[in-house]
């Protein structure tokens, strides 16, 4: 009985501390303006959907993204642009 009551509470901590540290779900203020500098630069290329809809998607896919990665901002830039383009392109 013991042994699985200790169980149980390791494991509660283990998935208590997988969810703090491997996904949080927030952001630090600096980190909010790293994605909104990479947002409001990728909105304005000419070839990005100027669309209100692909502008909410677009900023709810950086935070979702950024949120659960620890990537350094330049190599973000670079995949976030990459999924912009193939997702959120104007179409010709």
């Amino acid at each position: 009985m013991i042994g699985t009551i200790k169980r149980a509470h390791t494991s509660e901590r283990a998935v208590a501390e997988k969810e703090t540290t491997v996904h949080p779900t927030y952001l630090q203020p600096e980190e909010l303006q790293a994605v909104k500098a990479i947002f409001d630069d990728i909105v304005e290329q000419d070839w990005f959907d100027g669309s209100e809809n692909a502008r909410t998607s677009f900023a709810r896919y950086l935070v979702e993204t950024y949120s659960i990665s620890s990537i350094k901002p330049i190599r973000f830039r670079k995949i976030a642009e990459a999924s912009a383009r193939m997702h959120y392109s104007r179409k010709s």
